[in-house]
């Protein structure tokens, strides 16, 4: 949840223009007048509201130099009314290290889980050249989104009614990940030119995330009509909606993590294949990213899968608190260094037959951001005992989530 800046309070700012400024999609981010610890935001959520974690990210501005300015370290603290005493949460570590020159954010879970809040505020501990914050809230899900979850298919599987300069899929204009840094753009400046997400077999849709372009903040729909499918040749149903699948998607060119969660009105609809057609736009050209609402319970393959408890999961090391990554659960596991063999261990609790392992973006469900540092390629090991672990046959292999992304 990225609150509006007039829902933002500020222990001080710097008299620099835009200087009081820190949501997500801004331009710039917070500077305080004194580069002093214990300078803070304060974000009011409305209401009170199961927060389970904050998303952090440094200056847009200051990009010349290669490193932004950022913040190193923070102390969260949360209040239900803003009303005297703030309950101290801990300060953390934010894991940031180039500022948004290096396409940066940083998700930071709670480590005790989700608390009751309506105003959150993140203070200055340690920082990187100057203090410079821009700050969002992780919600906890509710409703129908809390029975969803989010797919990103990979690129191969989408197709296009056209794609700017010919591009081939999954290359230049024809990308339309949410994890892309660029994003489709149609060949024709017309209403209609659409993509199709292919989610592999037949799932329970609820609604789509669509952002704009990752490199034009001023490209982006907004309006789309959906539509859905058993079978590509089959004739498409129009999406659950109150104009035949045609939904507004109240994007405003906020940059390359603002996000539109579209859900459909009325139950899930079991579909295979999602058609997004942009039928008005900002910009020159069409231009959409896009992923998928799912039924939780469909999101994994239809085999005996199993979700081992985190209590049975080990890890080569952890940047926020206790590590966590049950695809049923709320967290996802982040290492504490971006080399790769940085690896997480499941015990099964008996020896079984495993055929392959399910991978997911991490649940977060809130508008305020895209997905950064994702896993490209892996290497599974599978053996009787910790000490007796082999390569699988297929080695390492791609996960089909990475699209141009920067680890973070």
């Amino acid at each position: 949840m990225d609150p509006s800046e007039s829902s933002r309070t500020y222990s001080s700012v710097h008299q620099s223009e835009n200087h009081g400024l820190s949501s997500m999609v801004s331009a710039t981010a917070w500077r305080p007048l004194y580069m002093r610890q214990g300078e803070w935001v304060q974000l009011d959520l409305g209401e009170v509201q199961a927060v389970t974690g904050v998303v952090l990210a440094g200056s847009r501005s200051d990009n010349t130099t290669g490193s932004g300015q950022f913040l190193t370290g923070v102390t969260v603290t949360v209040s239900r009314s803003g009303v005297g005493n703030f309950t101290v949460l801990g300060t953390f570590g934010t894991g940031l290290s180039g500022g948004e020159s290096a396409g940066e954010s940083a998700y930071l879970y709670f480590p005790d889980g989700a608390v009751a809040a309506r105003f959150v505020r993140v203070a200055a501990h340690t920082w990187s050249k100057a203090i410079a914050l821009r700050v969002s809230a992780i919600i906890e899900p509710t409703g129908a989104m809390k029975a969803a979850v989010l797919v990103d298919s990979p690129e191969h599987m989408r197709e296009y009614s056209g794609a700017k300069d010919f591009t081939q899929v999954g290359t230049g204009f024809a990308q339309s990940s949410l994890a892309s840094n660029r994003g489709w753009v149609a060949a024709a400046a017309k209403a209609g030119e659409w993509l199709k997400v292919d989610l592999g077999r037949k799932v329970d849709v609820r609604g789509i995330a669509v952002m704009g372009r990752a490199d034009d903040p001023s490209a982006f729909p907004t309006e789309v009509r959906v539509s859905l499918a058993d079978d590509p040749v089959f004739p498409e149903t129009a999406a659950p909606g109150e104009n035949d699948g045609l939904f507004t998607t109240g994007l405003a060119g906020g940059g390359r993590f603002e996000q539109a969660n579209l859900m459909f009105n009325g139950p899930a609809v079991s579909a295979r294949y999602v058609t997004i057609a942009v039928t008005a736009w900002n910009g020159s050209d069409p231009a959409l990213r896009v992923g998928v609402f799912v039924d939780a319970a469909e999101a994994l393959p239809s085999v005996d899968t199993i979700d081992p408890e985190d209590s049975a999961r080990t890890y080569s090391s952890s940047l926020h608190g206790s590590p966590a990554s049950m695809i049923a659960g709320s967290k996802a596991w982040t290492a504490a260094s971006t080399a790769p063999g940085e690896w997480l261990q499941m015990d099964l609790g008996a020896t079984r037959d495993v055929s392959g392992v399910a991978l997911q973006l991490p649940p977060i469900l809130d508008a305020s951001n895209g997905y950064i540092g994702l896993v490209s390629r892996v290497k599974v090991q599978v053996g009787d005992s910790p000490d007796n672990l082999l390569d699988v046959p297929a080695g390492a292999m791609d996960t089909g989530m990475h699209a141009d992304d920067k680890v973070g």
